[in-house]
């Protein structure tokens, strides 16, 4: 109920805005069209007029853009949790318990990094391809996930290489200026390697989180959160309308190929 009275209002705006502009581009024509009053008079009525349809113009398309960028931002949250959700199942993983908490960990990491929650999902989407992580372990490596894109600049590249270290491969790491004794890496142990590289990083993640530029990226993660609600409230009422029309486009599209002729689509 209240996700319908949301499109509802909506709706009603846009409907509202689009009457606007009919109204004002009018006053626009007659205004121009008047010839009986004095030129002062029908050019200051033309500004006047030409002002109020410009700014019905543009709360028109500020209404366009958000519907727009809401339900972009609610896709692009919905794939990466699909993507995880079926990169843990091709790994074998329990993606029953890992999916939840890890895109729990990806929402909380992103209110204290420099990362979206989008990129975080990918992040751990990546690191969940190593067979030589564990399930158990693939949760405890969010700080350090995080810590080590603060460095990097990149959660994917992070990933990879805490994925190529659990696999003993630390070369990465040096040209970092991030040290890894030759006894851990030839032991192939992660907890060891892990254990060498932490102490190294930590708290980078928190510190730009905590910088101006840091403060900024954190609202604009929040506010596309918002967005990303906005968009579902949206898109997930209208879901069941665009796979029923998708059905009568394809169906259309088929009957002219098998005919080779314009079709009819009857809606029973």
């Amino acid at each position: 109920m209240a996700e319908q009275v949301v499109i509802g209002e909506l709706l009603a705006k846009i409907e509202a805005d689009i009457s606007g502009l009919r109204t004002e581009f009018d006053k626009v024509v007659n205004t121009l069209s008047s010839g009986s009053k004095k030129m002062e008079e029908s050019v200051g009525g033309v500004g006047v007029a030409l002002g109020s349809l410009v700014g019905r113009f543009a709360r028109f398309a500020v209404i366009e853009e958000v519907l727009r960028r809401s339900v972009g931002a609610f896709m692009e949250s919905e794939v990466a949790a699909v993507r995880l959700d079926s990169t843990l199942k091709s790994m074998g993983r329990n993606a029953a318990v890992l999916g939840p908490m890890l895109k729990e960990l990806a929402t909380s990491g992103q209110r204290k990094s420099i990362f979206s929650d989008e990129e975080i999902i990918h992040g751990q989407e990546i690191l969940a391809t190593y067979g030589t992580i564990s399930d158990r372990m693939l949760p405890q490596l969010s700080d350090s996930l995080l810590n080590l894109a603060a460095k990097t600049g990149s959660v994917q590249l992070a990933a990879r290489m805490l994925g190529q270290a659990a696999e003993g491969n630390t070369a990465r790491f040096a040209r970092l200026g991030i040290t890894v004794s030759e006894a851990a890496s030839a032991s192939g142990d992660f907890n060891r390697i892990l254990a060498e590289i932490k102490p190294q990083i930590e708290g980078m993640s928190a510190a730009l989180g905590e910088t101006t530029q840091g403060r900024f990226i954190q609202f604009k993660n929040a506010a596309g959160d918002l967005m990303e609600v906005l968009g579902a409230l949206i898109a997930v009422p209208l879901t069941p309308v665009m796979q029923g029309l998708t059905a009568v486009f394809s169906g259309f599209f088929d009957a002219v190929i098998d005919k080779g002729a314009p079709a009819i689509v009857v809606l029973k």
